[in-house]
């Protein structure tokens, strides 16, 4: 049986962090750029003068006292970790931030898991899990 997709993975994740109610941001640098080469090209170029930094992770989650935790996604089997998403890991964690790459939805969950306050994650528990 094939390794879900890194999207199939990010989208049960995301139902996850619905479900206990976490609040998170996606950040959209895969997303598909439509046209030509040259099209492309100039969409990228427009992105990247607006902000857009390649290698930043795939969700981001924020807890009280301003915790923020960085989780760059990969499929369960058959993923690589780009040089730049690399780079951003080490940078973030370097300014003090929590910076994790997970292999599939379910190890994602784990690493949330951890940063639950106590006092939520028993209000949130009798939710149910979806992995």
């Amino acid at each position: 049986m094939k390794a879900p997709l890194e999207t199939d993975e990010q989208k049960a994740f995301v139902q996850y962090l619905e479900l206990m109610n976490i609040t998170y941001y996606a950040v959209p640098n895969g997303a598909f750029l439509k046209g030509t080469p040259l099209q492309r090209a100039k969409q990228m170029k427009r992105l990247k003068a607006e902000g857009l930094q390649v290698g930043v992770p795939d969700i981001v989650l924020l807890f009280e006292g301003g915790l923020s935790v960085y989780i760059e996604l990969k499929r369960i089997k058959g993923s690589t970790t780009s040089k730049d998403q690399k780079d951003w890991q080490e940078r973030l964690k370097v300014l003090g931030f929590k910076a994790y790459i997970c292999k599939g939805a379910k190890e994602a969950i784990e690493v949330t898991q951890k940063y639950i306050p106590k006092h939520r994650a028993k209000e949130n528990a009798k939710q149910g899990s979806l992995i």
